[in-house]
């Protein structure tokens, strides 16, 4: 997102800054704790390197946007994690570092090249499956029940991803998908999503969106300006 429409974007979402007016206690420590978060935290530095090196080859997000995805894994310690569209490696490479004690698999549904492969092997706790058809995120779903964090990425396949995921959440799941204003179509269906019964407290930060499924909490939707 260049320059002059994030400041567009910024402008548009001011009274949504900081957690004003947000009365949940979940909410807000959310929005204070994790989303606008601005203390430098370890890994930073190295995921800058990294970003540096491999944006200019893959589809990549903004920088703060993979610092935001550490400090969800961070803050949220998911057992498992699982991305659909790898991209090049970086959004991946953030979830691991975030908890490096959980089981993260991203999935490719194109081929990837010998760096990135080096790039991703180099996290860890990261498996990569490349050239995947959809049923290999089925059986991914399946075996890591319950399901910690599913990042939904580099993916035309974004409706048929979540779909698929949903059977398989529960209070302890949270959902990232990116790019939930890219096109009409998609802030289309991002509206569906938000209104899903099935789908409990939402927040719009506009390049993602983040899904919760306790069911426990009031039904409720966030603009966040982030």
């Amino acid at each position: 997102m260049n320059i002059l429409k994030r400041t567009y974007v910024w402008c548009s979402r001011f009274r949504y800054r900081k957690g004003y007016g947000v009365h949940s206690p979940f909410a807000f420590n959310l929005i204070t704790d994790v989303i606008n978060e601005r203390r430098p935290f370890y890994a930073y530095t190295e995921l800058g390197r990294l970003h540096k090196r491999m944006s200019k080859q893959r589809p990549s997000y903004e920088k703060r946007v993979e610092r935001l995805l550490f400090r969800l894994a961070n803050w949220w310690q998911p057992k498992s994690v699982i991305e659909v569209g790898t991209g090049n490696g970086l959004t991946i490479g953030a979830l691991a570092t975030g908890n490096k004690k959980a089981v993260c698999t991203s999935v490719s549904h194109t081929p990837i090249d010998e760096q990135l492969e080096k790039l991703v092997e180099g996290y860890g706790n990261v498996a990569l499956v490349a050239d995947a058809r959809l049923d290999a995120l089925g059986q991914l779903l399946h075996s890591n029940v319950p399901v910690g964090l599913v990042h939904i990425a580099c993916t035309p396949h974004y409706r048929e991803a979540l779909e698929m995921a949903i059977p398989y959440v529960d209070k302890h799941t949270l959902i990232v998908i990116q790019g939930i204003h890219d096109d009409k179509e998609k802030r289309q269906w991002w509206k569906t999503v938000v209104n899903d019964p099935r789908i409990g407290v939402t927040f719009d930060l506009y390049e993602v969106g983040l899904l919760f499924f306790d069911m426990e909490k009031k039904k409720q939707h966030y603009v966040v300006n982030f």
